[in-house]
Formats: structure tokens, sequence, C-alpha cells
């Protein structure tokens, strides 16, 4: 795997320090394959995977995250030899001619399924604001997540209600 290039042209030193951390160096990182019966059930390669984008969080310097947008830029980025990625929910809301927040639940997980495919990236997703203000509907998003194949996600703050634009703290809580 070759380091991504800088905008100077030169080798991304941080890529490099990283391909060094281990995730079996958090070894009691929490996610685990479930039982091959289980109809819920995450593949070990998937396991593998979050491990991975953990030690990347968890390391001892920044990393680099490439948002891609389609099938065809997780390819690019592969290739440059990026270690991890996530989808922008921006980037393909532009792809159908739609403004940031104007996907649906079922258009972000498609577009997740359609990158993680060319690649074995592991990949974290922008789920909008979770697809729904209760628990229960951000449980079947993170489930939902998690079936596609995606190892992390990221939800915004925004809750779309003129009064109260930003989910209050306590709300938050609850949601995640």
């Amino acid at each position: 795997m070759t380091e991504p290039p800088t905008s100077d042209g030169a080798k991304n030193r941080t890529a490099s320090r990283h391909r060094n951390w281990s995730s079996t160096d958090h070894p009691a990182y929490p996610v685990k394959a479930a039982p091959s019966s289980s109809k819920r059930c995450i593949s070990a390669s998937q396991v593998k995977k979050a491990k991975l984008l953990y030690s990347l969080h968890a390391g001892p310097v920044a990393f680099v995250v490439a948002n891609l947008f389609n099938a065809g830029s997780a390819r690019i980025v592969a290739g440059l030899g990026f270690e991890n990625a996530a989808t922008s929910s921006g980037g393909f809301a532009a792809t159908l001619g739609r403004k940031d927040g104007r996907i649906t639940h079922a258009e972000a997980l498609s577009d997740a399924r359609a990158v993680l495919e060319p690649t074995d990236l592991p990949t974290s997703a922008g789920l909008e604001s979770g697809f729904g203000n209760t628990p229960e509907a951000i449980t079947e998003t993170v489930r939902g997540a998690a079936q596609a194949g995606l190892v992390g996600f990221t939800f915004k703050g925004a809750t779309k209600d003129k009064d109260q634009p930003i989910y209050l703290f306590d709300t938050t809580l609850e949601r995640i």
C-alpha cells in the first residue's frame, strides 16, 4: 500500500506512522462478532475493520479521513493508499442534485453499500441527524449501518426545527 501524497507531492509521514499502530494494541475494544446464527451478525472482517478504525482514532498522531460520495471515489481513495474512509452525506446529496440534509435513510445506506463494495477500507458514514428523533429511530439507523457493513458513523446535531435548531444536551445523550 502506498502512502497518500501531500500537497507538495511528498509522502504522508503521518499515514506511515499509523501503519505500525496495530488494532491488537487495543484488546479491550468492545467489538465482537456475533454468533454465525445471528441475523444481526457482523462478520469477522467487519470487526477487524472496526478495530483498525478505532486504532487510528486512538493512535498517537492525527490521521486523514477521505470523504467518499460514490463507488468511483472509493476506488480512487483506496488506490491512493488511504487506510480508512467515510461517506459524505453532502457529497452524495450533491450527486443527486440536492442540498446536504436532503437524502433519505434508505438512500444513505444504499450509498454506503455502493461505497463499501469496491474496496476493503474500514468505512464510517455521515448519517445526517440519525434519520429520527427518538432513541428507537437512532437504534434502527445504527443497526442498518452495521448491516450495510459500516464500522462507524457520525450524526449531526441539527433538528430541522427552526425554534430549536440543535438538539439539547440531554436529548442528545438519550438519542445515542
